[in-house]
């Protein structure tokens, strides 16, 4: 039985993207961060109601993502702009919000979003679902 090469690291496949920084506007084909896969943090957080689980998201790094579907995020203090992903594309980032709001009403919102995160380089360096 051979021993496995520990030397070997796992390959990130994420492609390179152009970083820019909040100070210069984002055209839609730039990422504003790009993070290694050990440099991701994923995380499930169940509570109770009025525990915090809102205020927790409302620290991840900016611009963030949120698919809001209690309504929650409009006490988060923020500056928030709002997305119809029925309506189009999401908004540009220009440094005026950092909080990208959408409501949740139905299922079929949550697999559009997906597949404009899935399919294009987006400015939001988190996502809250």
């Amino acid at each position: 039985m051979t021993q496995p090469d520990t030397a070997l690291s796992p390959v990130d496949t994420t492609p390179p993207v152009k970083m820019i920084s909040p100070e210069t506007p984002w055209d839609g084909t730039q990422a504003l961060s790009h993070f290694s896969t050990d440099q991701r943090l994923s995380l499930l957080v169940h509570a109770g109601a009025k525990i915090g689980k809102s205020t927790l998201t409302g620290t991840a790094p900016k611009p963030v993502l949120v698919l809001d579907a209690e309504g929650s995020w409009r006490f988060i203090p923020m500056r928030k702009i709002f997305w119809d992903p029925l309506t189009g594309p999401p908004p540009l980032y220009d440094g005026t919000w950092d909080a990208c709001i959408v409501t949740v009403r139905e299922w079929g919102t949550v697999e559009l979003v997906y597949s404009y995160v899935s399919q294009y380089i987006l400015p939001f360096v988190s996502i809250v679902i």
